[in-house]
């Protein structure tokens, strides 16, 4: 990261612990709703105040047009210092067995099956997403300060799940992706960082 002179310097480490809470309920046959709800605390744990517990929501709409296409749209209160919230439009599109797409803002992604070896499945995808946050940190200077990011993130990576239930819902897997970031802003600073490389890694169950 590129410093500008005199001003203060980023702080080095910053955490974002939370629970990602979600409901799917299904009104019609056509028409379901993708409700969450995700309590986080952001903060580089030396300066923990009341805004560091930073709690997002989302509250989706997916409009089934058949099994393969639907329409999606809705809000998503994403809680950072200069963005509260984004809408959230797109559809997803699975034209075949072996290929996803979810061309949804503001994470837009394509899936595409590589292999199937009994119950697991392995994929490969690219995309991109609004990435960033909010965080309380106690800057070198001394202060506190609340230090917000901006991001957008361009993705390629590997996923390895169980085969779809009944419902059409995977269980457990893992994903690597590696990542380039651009368009970075850090508000507090009034500046804006070089472009730079992304790794990553998850568990979802």
């Amino acid at each position: 990261m590129r410093k500008r002179a005199n001003s203060p310097e980023f702080p080095l480490d910053l955490y974002e612990t939370y629970l990602d809470i979600g409901w799917r309920p299904r009104l019609a046959k056509f028409l379901f709703l993708e409700l969450g709800l995700t309590p986080s605390l952001n903060t580089d744990f030396k300066e923990i105040s009341q805004q560091s517990f930073r709690p997002q929501a989302r509250a989706v709409a997916i409009v089934a047009l058949s099994k393969e296409f639907q329409f999606v749209g809705g809000w998503l209160y994403i809680n950072r210092k200069t963005i509260h919230q984004i809408p959230a439009a797109g559809c997803l599109w699975n034209p075949t067995s072996d290929v996803r797409l979810e061309l949804v803002f503001p994470q837009p992604k394509a899936s595409f099956r590589l292999k199937r070896w009994g119950e697991r499945e392995w994929w490969w995808y690219i995309g991109s997403e609004f990435g960033g946050g909010a965080w309380t940190a106690e800057l070198p200077n001394g202060h506190d300060s609340v230090v917000n990011y901006n991001d957008l993130r361009l993705r390629l990576g590997l996923e390895n799940v169980f085969a779809k239930d009944s419902q059409g819902n995977s269980r457990d897997g893992w994903n690597l992706e590696l990542g380039y970031t651009l368009r970075r802003t850090i508000d507090f600073l009034n500046t804006h960082p070089s472009n730079t490389l992304m790794v990553r890694a998850g568990f979802h169950f």
